[in-house]
Formats: structure tokens, C-alpha cells, sequence
């Protein structure tokens, strides 16, 4: 096959790509999948690496654009490896995403929830420190086709402004100091990632370092001076890996509380929430407020119900539901987010965090009779899914609510749940994530 052709673009592939077919001197059929392309699109591609069976690609220019096609708002759009879809209009977007959805679980959907907001949404993104042969120090995401290689950045427009005065001042640090990347195959080098998050209604920062850094003083006096430091919590991680044991993580806050304070503003209450550093909070905060709104109105939750809120993260979700139900459970297996959880129920004396496995904590109670059963079971899991354990001592519960920002996983999870005696009430597609191709998704399932 020749290393560059002239694709015509059809469709696009499970993973937001453009994809098309090509036919090879010996005359078989190719599928190729070129990112930053859409159907319409003649690209000139050059071509790369087979992946499943599908060969890559990159679009060197595009020949003829798609009459739908619309220009990029970055100028790292195509070779940063963030964003995917900022050359198709946001109105297609969603149409992509729902009929997707539809296409996947063979059934009608709710129609999709659009974010009002498509730019500027994200309040967490993990940022990648990296070095090259010649010493030039980098800054920012991965670059696409360049494995290992970390894109700069000088803009992102998926994010609030202050993130890239944090990479700029950042940067500038490292580079004073000489201080250097992380190698992971030759284990040299100390600063590994840097993650930005923040609160979206008190609007402040937390930045996190992850590396053992001695000039790590002379970084948060840095951005004290180039950033409002009234507003900021700096935090080091650092880990602890050996060979044969479970990598351990220490955090020490370096500056202001070491957290943020969050308010979800929901239909009918607002819940004030404390998110420490590595604890899991939704990345879009306006979404999220959408997501537990559909997810409350939809379980149909009554006064009595008991709810087990399993992946629990900070324990939001069972936050949520708290308000309707008699009884939560929240279980999570971090330390640090049941920390966060077990602040924020606080006030709640009807919900009990337990720490630990879903599907061994879920084991032991059914065992020890130590929480009654519940009504409802609320699980928003990892993007690897649920796992064949943590399904099997679900069906306790007669009423599942699976929210996923994955929803090939939560496609094979809910088919083995349909296969055990429940079936789909509704399905419920919301965009929480502009100009790519992932979205949530909210599924309700009830024992047949």
C-alpha cells in the first residue's frame, strides 16, 4: 500500500474519527481511519500503524472540505491530542452523539442533553512534563502519532484562561532550574504531571505537581506572584513505587487549604461540596449538574427508598439522592475521595460512607446483614466498567441507575444485567464533553 493517498471520508468510527475505505493494489478493501476529518472530507492522508485491524492515518490537508466542515479554534488543533471535533459544528456534534447512542442499544433515546456552554467547560485537566533529545523542556498534552511527545501549549480553549498562566509560569520553573521530566523506561527525571482544577462558582485554583522536586519553593513563589494567590491551593504528590508492591501516593499541601469548595446548583437544592486533590469529581461542573438532575427525576426515588450510591467518588450522588430517599450508602475504594465524602455527608445522618471494593463491600453486607437492601443502586464506574464481580452482587438491587462516560463498556455491562432479569426503562445521552467524541450517558434498568 502506498505511505500517502487521497481518502474520501464516509463515516465516522466508534472513536470520533473520520473514517474511509481504500482499495489496495491486490484489490482488498482498506478501512483507514484519519482523526480531525469528518464525512464529506477528501483528505490527502499520509498513512501510519494498523490498530484493530484499521489502519491510521493523518490528514497532510484536506483536498476538498465538507460542506458541514467549519474552521478550528485552536492552532494546536490536530497535532495536540485533546480535542477532536472542533472542525464540526457543535449542532452536528450532538447529532452524532445521539444517533450513536441509538445505533449502540439498538433502541429511541431521550434526546440528548447539549451543554450551553461548549468552550471553556472543563474544571480539571492533567497536564505532561517532557524532555527531548536536545534538552528543550515540554509542557502540556500528548501529541497525536507522537507517542511520548508532549505538546506546549500557548492556547486551550477548553479550559479558563488562568490554566495557561499555570503552564507558562510552570514551564518557566522548570526550565530556570534545569529540573527534569520523568523517563518512565529509563526511571530518571522528577516531574511527571501537573493537574489544574478548579471550582466553578468560588473560582478558585488548586494546582498539583506530581515529582520530588527540591526547587519546589521557588515554583508556588512563582505563581503566587503571577496569579492571584488568595485564590490558590498548590499541593506536591509524590509516589512511592517498588517492584513487586502497590505503588503508594503521599500529598503535602504547600500552599492555602489543599482543596476546593464546589456548589452543585440543582433544580430544587443546592449541595456545597469539599474535592480534595485526587479525589473524582465530574470534569464539567454545569453538565454534572445536569446529570444528577436527570438521574434524581428519572430513578423516581421515593421517601422510603434505600440507595446504594457504589463508585461513590466524593459521595455527590448519594448527596443527591439524600434528599429524597430514607437511606443512602456510598461506597468508594479511594482514601482520599471517602475522606471528601465523609465531609460532605456531614450533615446527613441518614448516609454511611464505607471505604473499600464494590463488589467485596457489596459481599460482606449481603453476608453480615449490616445495611438493609437496597431499592435503588446508583453506579457511575470507572471508564473500564463494572467487572463480572461487582454486576453479580448488583442484582440485589431491583432498580439500577448507570450513569458512564463510556458507553461501549456500560453497552456490555447493561446486556449482562438485561441477560439477568432487568430491562431498560429509559436512556438518557447527555454532551458533557464538547469538540470530542465522548459523552455521559444515564441508563435506568428494573428487574422483568
Amino acid at each position: 500500500m502506498k505511505d500517502q493517498i487521497s481518502l474520501d471520508i464516509r463515516e465516522l468510527s466508534p472513536d470520533g474519527n473520520g473514517r474511509g475505505v481504500h482499495c489496495r493494489d491486490d484489490g482488498k478493501e482498506c478501512l483507514i481511519d484519519v482523526p480531525c476529518t469528518m464525512p464529506g472530507d477528501v483528505a490527502h492522508v499520509r498513512l501510519h500503524r494498523k490498530k484493530k485491524g484499521v489502519r491510521l492515518g493523518h490528514a497532510t490537508h484536506i483536498e476538498r472540505p465538507s460542506p458541514k466542515r467549519q474552521p478550528s479554534r485552536c492552532i494546536h488543533f490536530g497535532t495536540c491530542g485533546g480535542c477532536l471535533w472542533q472542525h464540526i459544528p457543535y449542532e452536528e456534534q450532538l447529532k452524532i452523539k445521539e444517533k450513536r447512542v441509538k445505533d449502540l442499544f439498538c433502541q429511541d433515546t431521550l434526546p440528548i442533553i447539549p451543554c450551553d456552554h461548549p468552550w471553556h467547560y472543563r474544571n480539571k485537566m492533567e497536564f505532561s512534563f517532557s524532555k527531548d533529545a536536545s534538552g528543550a523542556h515540554f509542557l502540556g498534552l500528548g501529541m497525536r502519532f507522537q507517542r511520548g511527545r508532549v505538546c506546549s501549549l500557548s492556547e486551550c480553549h477548553l479550559v479558563n484562561p488562568w490554566y495557561l498562566k499555570a503552564l507558562e509560569t510552570t514551564k518557566k520553573w522548570q526550565e530556570a532550574y534545569d529540573i527534569q521530566a520523568y523517563h518512565p523506561y529509563q526511571n530518571t527525571g522528577t516531574l511527571r504531571t501537573l493537574t489544574l482544577r478548579e471550582s466553578k462558582q468560588s473560582k478558585l485554583a488548586m494546582l498539583t505537581v506530581s515529582g520530588l522536586v527540591l526547587e519546589i519553593d521557588a515554583w508556588v513563589s512563582m505563581l503566587c506572584k503571577a496569579m492571584n494567590a488568595t485564590h490558590l491551593s498548590i499541593v506536591l504528590r509524590t509516589q512511592n513505587a517498588k517492584k513487586g508492591q502497590v505503588t503508594t501516593f503521599f500529598e503535602k499541601t504547600l500552599f492555602g487549604p489543599g482543596y476546593l469548595k464546589e456548589t452543585l446548583h440543582l433544580e430544587n437544592q443546592d449541595i456545597p461540596l469539599l474535592i480534595r486533590p485526587s479525589a473524582f469529581f465530574q470534569p464539567n461542573t454545569k453538565q454534572a449538574e445536569k446529570i444528577y438532575d436527570a438521574a434524581l427525576k428519572l430513578a423516581n426515588v421515593s421517601k422510603d427508598s434505600i440507595v446504594y450510591d457504589l463508585y461513590a467518588g466524593v459521595g455527590t450522588l448519594g448527596l443527591v439522592f439524600a434528599t429524597k430517599a430514607a437511606k443512602v450508602l456510598s461506597i468508594e475504594l479511594s482514601s482520599d475521595a471517602v475522606t471528601s465524602a465523609k465531609e460532605n455527608a456531614a450533615r446527613h445522618d441518614h448516609i454511611t460512607i464505607m471505604e473499600g471494593d464494590v463488589a467485596k463491600t457489596l459481599k460482606t453486607i449481603q453476608e453480615t446483614k449490616s445495611f438493609p437492601k437496597p431499592d435503588i443502586a446508583i453506579v457511575d464506574p470507572p471508564r473500564a466498567g463494572l467487572g463480572p464481580k461487582a454486576l453479580k452482587e448488583m442484582t440485589i438491587a431491583p432498580k439500577i441507575v448507570y450513569i458512564s462516560c463510556n458507553i461501549e463498556t456500560q453497552k456490555k455491562d447493561v446486556s449482562w444485567l438485561v441477560q439477568n432479569g432487568y430491562h431498560i426503562d429509559h436512556i438518557q445521552p447527555i454532551d458533557q464533553f464538547p469538540q470530542t467524541p465522548h459523552l455521559e450517558n444515564i441508563i435506568i434498568l428494573s428487574q422483568a
